[in-house]
Order: structure tokens, then sequence, then C-alpha cells
């Protein structure tokens, strides 16, 4: 805030710019993977990401405030895209607890990215007395992040055209089959003969051919209705295996690409009570967790004398336990069910947090260290709240709409985090002159019990509707294609 000479307030605002954008821009961002396709539409928005980093840079250059307003808003734009549709990746490569699994991993890695930076910038920007240099890092690692991305990108066409070749040989094998049905061979008269029964003269049925042919009564006759039985059955089993095939075949267009098709007409097909309060859970959520991580230093700093570089490792404190428990707690919840009792234990974690900060001391002498106690709390909170609420997703939304719900979830994520730090800012601004966060503590404890309140609302819903997301996810996924069985049991062998 020195540095660019701006107040409590502004520098809320820069956390609100972030979000805002995103409140609505996620829809546009799955209808624009929709029209170019998704490896061509993240390529695009990590574009957009180092465009908004680099931005950033000259803006700390210039000790510009309003074009880091301009940066964080192109980077919000591209960061929360490319993050709707790396989960519409996630959705398309992982099934069943592979999937929950995979979206833990991925959550993980986004606050390990947060712990690094945690760690590694503000000592960076103290020795230098320089907040450039850390941005100049940070165009750095999102240019890597682009060269990944093109990496990754490769390998998933790569994969593609592996299914494709997959699903080309199946089909080619079962036309083979067609083509080499099985034939009675009659061995008496040495002519082959089909279904249909052929003679020299034409088709003639069983009944007259066995008459006519004098095989009546006799071996032969047995031989070739056991021939006419195996053929019979073989061609029953033949003609299932293709619809099976063409089945399996249009569920999987459907599921790889009506999945991540977004509409503004899909949300009234969103009807599912559970996703809607599993919303408003991340909203309120959201509301009171980012804006308190986005000021902890500032309150660590002001009301219990930790320097910038303290100040910023005991926030990494939080961010490292979202990292270490996120993908446990999500593996967990795949073993054993009983997902929106984590949604009631991250609300009341995160209230006992916020309770708890009215009730300990500040001491602006650095003598005491118990704001460790809600540090913990909110991040045990977020992380049991992290394992479930992306992947329940998948287990209340059909897959064509996956995309949509996906891209809703972030965007109510986002307004959470957009209002909240405006009021968060005024609030501070009032507080610091009265010299305590009282009010801002009641206001993040307000959210907390109204995600609990909605967190019990799920679960009692829940367990009326047959207890889904209270189930133990099962390890096979009915809608994944057998071209893609056959491609990951292929790998495994390897």
């Amino acid at each position: 805030m020195e540095y660019l000479n701006i107040d409590i307030k502004q520098y809320n605002l820069i956390n609100s710019i972030y979000s805002i954008p995103n409140i609505i821009f996620p829809f546009f961002a799955g209808m624009i993977s929709d029209k170019l396709g998704l490896r061509i539409s993240i390529l695009g928005f990590t574009l957009i990401m180092f465009l908004g980093i680099i931005i950033e840079y000259f803006a700390t250059i210039q000790k510009s405030y309003i074009f880091v307003l301009i940066g964080v808003s192109i980077y919000g734009i591209g960061s929360e895209s490319m993050s709707i549709i790396g989960c519409s990746f996630l959705s398309a490569w992982f099934f069943g607890k592979e999937l929950s699994l995979s979206l833990g991993i991925y959550v993980t890695a986004s606050y390990l990215g947060t712990v690094t930076a945690n760690w590694t910038l503000p000592p960076l920007a103290n020795i230098y007395d320089s907040i450039t240099l850390p941005y100049l890092i940070c165009v750095t690692v999102t240019f890597i992040a682009l060269v990944c991305m093109i990496i990754m990108c490769r390998i998933d066409k790569k994969a593609q055209d592996i299914e494709f070749q997959i699903k080309l040989n199946n089909k080619q094998k079962l036309q083979q089959e067609q083509k080499n049905t099985p034939k009675a061979i009659i061995n008496s008269t040495n002519e082959i003969v089909n279904f249909g029964i052929q003679d020299k003269e034409g088709t003639l049925n069983f009944s007259e051919f066995r008459v006519k042919s004098g095989i009546e009564g006799t071996e032969i006759e047995d031989n070739l209705t056991q021939d006419n039985s195996k053929y019979s059955e073989t061609q029953e089993q033949i003609n299932n295996n293709i619809n099976n095939n063409q089945n399996q075949n249009k569920n999987q267009e459907e599921n790889h690409e009506d999945a991540h098709e977004m509409h503004f007409s899909d949300i009234t097909k969103l009807k599912n009570v559970q996703f809607w309060l599993i919303n408003f859970i991340f909203c309120f959520v959201a509301a009171a967790f980012f804006p308190y991580l986005n000021n902890l230093n500032s309150i660590l700093q002001e009301f219990y004398g930790q320097g910038p570089i303290q100040s910023g490792r005991i926030l990494s404190v939080l961010t490292v336990e979202i990292a270490i428990f996120t993908t446990p707690l999500a593996f967990l919840t795949d073993k054993i069910g009983q997902k929106t009792y984590f949604y009631i234990l991250s609300s009341f974690f995160l209230t006992c947090a916020f309770i708890s900060h009215l009730i300990i001391p500040t001491c602006p002498d650095s003598s005491c260290s118990y704001f460790y106690i809600p540090i913990i709390l909110v991040g045990i909170s977020f992380s049991m709240l992290s394992a479930v609420a992306f992947a329940s997703v998948p287990l209340i939304i059909r897959p064509k709409l996956l995309g949509t719900a996906f891209g809703l979830q972030d965007c109510l994520e986002q307004f959470g985090m957009a209002v909240s730090p405006i009021f968060v800012g005024h609030i501070m601004d009032y507080e610091l002159q009265a010299g305590n966060y009282i009010f801002l503590y009641i206001y993040f404890l307000i959210l907390a019990i109204i995600a609990l309140v909605f967190s019990i609302w799920l679960h009692v819903y829940d367990q009326k509707k047959g207890g889904k997301l209270n189930k133990i996810t099962q390890n096979e996924n009915t809608h994944q294609p057998e071209e893609q069985k056959s491609l990951i049991q292929n790998q495994n062998q390897m």
C-alpha cells in the first residue's frame, strides 16, 4: 500500500476488481470453449493471464494504481476461465473416485503456489525495497505455466488420437465379425450353406432341405441342426455387440461434447436443490475466507506486532494447511462418503475461528501467539470445503450440464469474493481509527453462521432424497466409454 500510496479501501478494491468480471464471464468462457474447443480455449485464457501479469508488472514500474487495477482485472478473467476449463478437462479425463482425487490435487496445487509466493516474494520485496522484482518473477512463472499448458494440450491431442484409433479398430473388428459369419458346411454335398440354406436351384428353408438332401434322420441332420443353432446364437451376439457399440459411441459423443457446452438457458435445467445449497455455502464461505486471507497481513501487523516477512510466513501456515489436507480429505470422502457432514464441519470450524478472534487478546508488542488458533481453524475449514465442493457436483448433475454447473459455481464464488471486500474495506477503514477489528470479525462470523445454516439444510434435504451426497463413490463410471477403458487398461499394462 505504501509503494502505490493507497489506503485500505483502495487495497481491497484490487481484490474486488479481480472477481467482479468473473461474476458473469465464466459463462462466456464456456461458450467460447464450445466454439473453439477446450485446448484452444485454455491456451487462449492462459495467454490472457500472461497479458494481465505483464500489465501489472509495468504498472508497478510506473507506480500506476489504475493500471494495476486493469492488469488484475485481465489476469482474473484469464485465471478463472482457465480454471473452469481445467475442471472440464479433469471431468473428461477422470471418473468416479479418480475425479474426486484429481480435483483435490488440482486445488492443492493452486495453494502450493500461494504458499511458495508467500514465503519467497515478501522477503524479496523487503530486500530490494520494491515490488517490481516479485512481479517480474510472477511474469516468468506465468510464462512457464503457458509452456506447460502447450505441452498438456499436445498430450491431450495425442491421447484423443489414440482413443479415436481404438474406436476405429473396434468398429472394424465388429464389421469383420459380421462379415465372417459362421456357415454350416454340408459334407454330403460339399456345399457351403448359410442360415438361408442354399442349394444349386435356389434358397430352401431348413425343412425342405432335410427332405430334398436325404439327410432327414441321419447324423448329418443332427450336426447341421447344431451348426444352425450355434450360428443363430452367434448372430444374435454380434447384433447385440453392434447395438451396444453404437449406444456407447453415442454416449461418448454426448459426454465429450455436451459436458463442456454451456448456454444461459441451461441454468433453468439446474433445478437440483442440493446443487444450489452447495453454491450458497461456497459463496458465503468464500465471502468470509478470501477477504480474511487478503487482509490477514494487515491484521497481524497492526494488532499482533508482526513484521511484513513474519506475517507473510504466518499467512503461509493457512495456505499450507489447505495444500496438505485437501487431497487426503477428498480421498477420505471417496472412501467413507458423508460429504454433507464435511460441509457442516467446514462451516462450524469457520464459525469457531471468528468467535476465537473475538475472544483472544491482541498484543501489538508481538508477545503472544494466540492468533494461530483462528488461522488453523480457518485452514481446516476451507480444506474440508475444497475437498467436497467440486467433487459433489458430478454426483448430482448430469454429465451434459457439468460445464454449466462448474461455471455457475465459480460465478457465485466470485460474487462473494467481489462484493465482500468492498464491505470489508469500509469496515477496516472505520475500525482502524478505533484501534480494533471487532466489527470485522462479527461480519465474518455472520457469513460463517449463514453457511452453517445452509450446510445443515443441505444434510437434511439430501437425507430426504436418498443421501446421494453421503454415498461412497463407485469405482466404475457408467458413462465411461469402452474405448477409454481399453485405453486405460493398455496404459496400465505398459
